[in-house]
């Protein structure tokens, strides 16, 4: 078992430091590996490797095998889905008039092609699978196929500590690569959930109850739990806006059960806040939510939130709505919720950064980024 005590980083600095590795001459041909949990965004950050012009040179991204020299590819291998007679059982092809194998047929013919070639569940592989990938990273060439020079190799794998069905990992493999161990952090996901316009309650659920952003345990590994990437998936289901009876089994096929119902539990505590439209019109006298109510609080945040959005296309509205808010949740003892509030509204209506509240709310917290 991995010692989970090593130095790790979060998804948004081992990002940044593959990107410096993929970028130098120097280095840029070091397979890299992100280890961690599974739905903690080590996928996603592949994708934007991929979509960055620093590391594709400013040619068009491409998920096409066979990349034009005007493309950068992105070419995913699951090792958890290819089977050993892949490897080496050739098949027949009728266009061709040749025989072709699985595995090699997916990936650049070239020599000259440029892109990334990342292999996906590599722990979750099997031992055949992973000494073929082993050879890939190591020799990058398999079975008489050869991989072009300027085509980098990211791999990704969960822990065996992770309980999510990763075997023995081939040692050998494991040490062909630059391991970076990645660990979820909850104030990376808050800051990606604004720029991706994820549901306001669903954040401002997750700032109150943030160790439910990712909940797996060995005891839960044959049911549904949540992870960042369900949590997305979560506010897609918010946004649909269905039927009160339907919500407890449609989030819990999501999260999990634990978390549907405390997701729910947290919405309705609304309804024994100070009225939202009364918070809009009468922000300077509306009754301030007790301290100790932490949950109304993050919950009230997420419902004016809510309204910002919903008013998306009346500027004036929109406006008083979020001045009103802040006024309001700046009455609060601890900035924190004004904070979370004036973040997420910058994040989903780009045009309050122009904004008179913003730029005198922004004054009184220099200290924090809000872009």
């Amino acid at each position: 078992m991995e010692n989970l005590n090593e130095v790790s980083f979060n998804i948004l600095n081992a990002k940044d430091s593959v990107k410096k590795i993929l970028t130098d001459e120097k280095t840029k041909l070091i397979p890299c590996l992100l280890r961690g949990a599974s739905g903690i965004g080590k996928s996603d950050a592949v994708k934007q490797l991929w979509l960055d012009e620093e590391v594709n040179g400013g040619l068009k991204p491409t998920t096409n095998s066979q990349p034009k020299k005007t493309e950068f590819s992105l070419i995913t291998l699951i090792g958890s889905q290819i089977e050993p007679q892949d490897l080496y059982l050739p098949r027949y092809d009728s266009e061709t008039d040749s025989q072709k194998y699985a595995f090699t047929d997916r990936l650049p013919k070239d020599k000259d092609s440029k892109g990334i070639l990342f292999l996906d569940e590599i722990g979750s592989a099997s031992p055949t699978i992973q000494k073929a990938f082993q050879q890939l990273v190591l020799a990058r060439e398999f079975n008489g196929y050869v991989l072009p020079k300027d085509f980098i190799i990211i791999g990704a794998t969960n822990r065996q500590a992770d309980n999510s069905g990763v075997g023995v990992q081939n040692s050998a493999l494991m040490n062909r690569f630059q391991i970076f161990d990645v660990e979820m952090n909850h104030e990376i996901w808050n800051d990606w959930a604004i720029k991706n316009k994820v549901h306001p309650l669903v954040t401002a659920y997750f700032n109150y109850e943030p160790q439910n952003l990712h909940n797996f345990t060995k005891e839960k590994r044959n049911e549904q739990f949540c992870s960042p990437r369900s949590a997305v998936r979560l506010s897609d289901l918010v946004y649909q806006e269905h039927n009160d009876e339907l919500q407890l089994p449609l989030f819990t096929g999501c999260v999990g059960f634990d978390v549907a119902q405390d997701f729910i539990a947290f919405t309705k505590v609304v309804v024994n806040a100070p009225s939202i439209d009364e918070i809009i019109e009468s922000p300077d006298t509306t009754e301030v939510i007790p301290q100790n109510d932490i949950n109304v609080r993050f919950a009230v945040s997420g419902a004016l939130l809510q309204k910002v959005n919903e008013n998306s296309s009346n500027k004036k509205k929109r406006e008083k709505i979020f001045s009103s808010a802040t006024k309001y949740l700046s009455r609060f003892e601890n900035p924190e919720f004004s904070i979370f509030f004036v973040k997420h509204a910058i994040g989903l209506q780009r045009d309050l950064l122009v904004t008179k509240t913003y730029t005198d709310f922004s004054l009184e917290h220099t200290d924090v980024d809000f872009e």
